[in-house]
């Protein structure tokens, strides 16, 4: 399960587009808070803390603010061109009984037996799978097990069984109320699990 952090955060009341790449450089992210039919509170985050989390793969965050303290979903984080500085961050509000979605690492795990014996090369299209679980139940990744795959074998969606498995063998889920929907058209997978709750299926 991804590791869920804390995290402190200070008020934001200058909102002009020209202040923040001053905030930046001061190691400030500037972030907003959403939740649900209230007003957004925008926010700045340390710039250090929040990338610590990102590489634990924190998808869950305590957040300490000035107006309280909430435990929201990292909903969005946007980088600069190259991939690399933390421009803004989204974070919201989620019921910890109620489904959320979002993307999880797919990562092939062998060496396919058309590499070994066949001389043929492994090729990954898809390297995120869409997936809706309850916020205590984030998956760190989703593997894919290739070993089995000959000379111009193909793996679609629909043969991953690695979530489900993943979501079952840890406990998130029972057998019986877990279903895998999708196609593998895009490279998206929708792995929906209800645990301990019948209606969510």
């Amino acid at each position: 399960m991804a590791e869920t952090v804390s995290l402190k955060a200070e008020s934001r009341s200058d909102l002009a587009t020209r202040v923040a790449p001053r905030l930046r450089n001061k190691g400030m992210v500037p972030a907003v808070m959403l939740r649900k039919k209230e007003t957004p509170i925008n926010l700045l985050i340390p710039t250090r803390e929040l990338e610590l989390a990102l590489k634990k793969g924190a998808r869950i965050v305590d957040l300490a603010h000035p107006s309280g303290k909430d435990r929201l979903f990292i909903k969005a984080v946007q980088y600069d061109h190259l991939g690399e500085k933390i421009y803004h961050v989204d974070f919201a509000k989620v019921a910890m009984d109620e489904l959320i979605t979002l993307e999880v690492a797919l990562i092939l795990k062998g060496k396919p037996v058309g590499v070994l014996e066949e001389g043929a090369v492994l090729d990954q299209y898809v390297k995120v799978l869409k997936t809706s679980c309850l916020p205590t139940a984030i998956p760190e990744r989703i593997e894919g097990d290739v070993t089995h795959l000959k000379k111009d074998d193909h793996m679609s969606v629909k043969d991953l069984k690695a979530g489900a498995d993943f979501l079952v063998h840890e406990g998130y889920s029972a057998p019986g109320l877990l279903a895998v929907k999708g196609a593998s058209y895009g490279g998206y997978m929708t792995l929906a699990t209800a645990t301990n709750y019948n209606d969510k299926i």
